[in-house]
């Protein structure tokens, strides 16, 4: 049956009996085979037989790892290992009640490396002893718009039980000068992540972050540092290896433009006393630091870096005139100037104009007026239909057509978020 032959096959002729016996030997298979069941046997069976007779091995099969469970003669369960690989547990034979087990090949992937993030092609290359960043990334072309030159990461598993340890990568460096300490070699399993320079970069961390937080032990702190303040990624962030103050900037994408970069403040707290900790905190020359590499302070596990706000540090700050001004238009203002001195600057008011109804307006006031005023249909459909209930309830006619207009009427006002209109005087 298993091969398609019929050539022994018997004629049957009316009033033949076919008597089918019970089943007397029989083993299982299991695991990475065509057809896991429990198979009769015929005389001696070896394990590839069983597994041919299961439609063989499958392609994720490990045939070096196979085991036999079978009744040892204590009458207990005992495990017999056999590689299907070789000639010799191939040859294995198969006893009545035996159950072969065939595992499956770990799913890892070995000697490859991993290039994600912010890059045209990622995906996986195969690894050879000496693989370096450069062979992956061959060009500035490879990356994306956007992409953060500053700042890379790469996710390293250390052997034998996979310690997390991330390394600083400096794309610009290394891409200036490809025999630079910046091109750094590969390891097995290493992946190479590429940032852009959205400020999203904290949130896609978390999981790096966390893992390496579930790694410390008791004695050990977890590798992770912080940075605060306006910065454009702010969060916590991995710590690598001879990380300092600058390349955690970098990290976090960088200052925004209203940080202040005179002075930026670490706080670091001593754990060394078992009685509690000890918080610290100093005021670093960031523009020092960058240029003297020794005034660039390494950081240490829960470092916490703020960068702050140029003081008295605003947007542009602007009012929009309209109407009976001479030169009407939007004008810059700084800090304490007046309408007054505004609409000085327009040339003051035309002939035809009425400032005693003029109308001033501000954004966020109409948003709350907005708000109030959905507030206020709310509460009058909610009054109306209480109204109504009470009424039909006591047998009175519900007459709410007044109410129902009031309500249509705020739906139709729309706020202006005015201040105050109809002053001649203007301060």
């Amino acid at each position: 049956m298993l091969r398609g032959d019929t050539s022994k096959d018997a004629q049957l002729q009316s009033g033949d009996a076919i008597y089918i016996p019970t089943v007397k030997t029989t083993a299982a298979v299991y695991g990475e085979v065509r057809r896991p069941a429990i198979y009769e046997l015929k005389g001696h069976v070896t394990a590839e037989q069983l597994a041919e007779l299961a439609g063989g091995l499958l392609p994720t099969a490990f045939h070096k790892r196979a085991r036999i469970h079978r009744v040892g003669t204590s009458g207990f369960m005992t495990v017999l290992d056999i590689d299907l690989s070789t000639e010799k547990g191939r040859k294995t034979q198969i006893k009545s009640g035996d159950r072969l087990m065939v595992d499956a090949a770990v799913e890892q992937q070995e000697s490859i490396v991993r290039v994600s993030g912010h890059v045209h092609h990622p995906g996986e290359f195969l690894w050879r002893d000496g693989l370096r960043i450069s062979d992956v990334l061959t060009s500035v072309n490879r990356l994306k718009k956007e992409a953060d030159l500053d700042f890379a990461l790469i996710h390293r598993e250390m052997p034998p039980v996979g310690k997390i340890e991330p390394i600083f990568v400096d794309l610009r460096a290394l891409l200036a000068d490809p025999k630079s300490s910046a091109n750094i070699p590969f390891f097995p399993r290493d992946e190479l992540i590429v940032f852009s320079n959205q400020p999203n970069r904290a949130e896609t961390l978390e999981q790096l972050v966390e893992a390496l937080k579930q790694q410390s032990r008791s004695g050990e702190m977890a590798r992770v540092a912080s940075i605060a303040g306006t910065v454009r990624s702010p969060g916590e962030y991995p710590l690598t290896q001879g990380m300092t103050l600058t390349q955690l900037i970098a990290a976090a994408g960088g200052g925004k433009e209203e940080a202040y970069t005179q002075v930026v403040e670490l706080s670091r707290q001593d754990f060394s006393d078992v009685e509690g900790a000890v918080s610290d905190h100093r005021r670093i020359a960031l523009a020092d630091a960058i240029n003297d590499p020794k005034l660039d302070p390494m950081l240490q596990p829960y470092d916490v870096v703020a960068v702050r706000t140029i003081p008295e540090f605003r947007e542009s700050l602007s009012v929009k005139l309209q109407g009976e001004v001479r030169f009407p238009g939007t004008y810059a203002f700084k800090r304490g100037e007046t309408l007054t001195q505004v609409l000085e600057r327009a040339g003051g008011l035309t002939a035809m104009a009425h400032a005693s109804a003029a109308v001033f307006t501000r954004e966020d006031l109409r948003e709350q007026e907005a708000k109030q005023l959905e507030d206020l249909r709310k509460r009058l459909r909610a009054d109306l239909a209480i109204a109504g209930l009470e009424q039909a309830n006591e047998g009175e006619s519900v007459d709410i057509d007044d109410g129902k207009k009031t309500a249509e009427r705020t739906r139709i006002q729309s706020s202006i978020g005015s201040i105050g209109a109809g002053s001649s005087q203007y301060s």
